[in-house]
């Protein structure tokens, strides 16, 4: 059977679980606080259950990867660099797994308003990569899908995205999902 899981890296190992309960919260400079408008996230977290706000990842936290410009990148508040040195285990992992050796292929990346696939996040600017990948990509609905390497025969594929936003407007975004999609043979 087909599965997907999310995972962020510690430090030690892929130990962070983004699932259903477990959500990435884009804080300002702590847990805390807000992302002003007009500017990315200089934290991201772990955050239990949606509509709570009680961290999950405790420390060290989430790896944070804030969006500069096109080409450049902000990792966990060391300053600019440019985004061909992001590491693996700096991004969060989508794991895909299957019970027999499948290859993937047309995979994409995306956020969109949680309900249709092509319609952008609400009040959201959003920008994504693929580790490895020499510019951001502004991937808000499924046209505008960050492409994902295809990968040869396994029953595990790990791919590594970078991701970041900020708000347009001032209130909680409840509009706002982020998604991956692959066909696999």
């Amino acid at each position: 059977m087909a599965a997907f899981t999310w995972d962020g890296h510690d430090d030690a190992d892929w130990n962070f679980s983004i699932i259903a309960t477990n959500l990435i919260k884009f804080c300002g400079a702590a847990f805390a606080t807000k992302v002003i408008v007009g500017s990315f996230q200089e934290e991201m977290h772990i955050r239990t259950a949606a509509g709570t706000d009680t961290d999950a990842c405790g420390a060290p936290h989430l790896h944070n990867i804030m969006y500069v410009d096109a080409n450049n990148c902000d990792i966990d508040g060391a300053g600019s660099e440019d985004v061909a040195n992001i590491l693996t285990t700096e991004c969060i992992r989508v794991q895909f797994t299957h019970g027999s050796a499948v290859n993937t292929e047309n995979a994409i990346f995306y956020a969109y308003d949680g309900t249709t696939t092509t319609t952008p996040p609400v009040g959201v600017t959003f920008h994504a990569l693929e580790q490895s990948d020499a510019a951001w990509t502004n991937a808000e609905g499924s046209a505008s899908a960050v492409s994902i390497s295809n990968q040869g025969s396994s029953d595990t594929h790990n791919f590594y995205v970078a991701i970041s936003a900020t708000p347009e407007s001032v209130g909680e975004k409840t509009s706002f999902s982020v998604r991956m999609e692959l066909d696999y043979y």
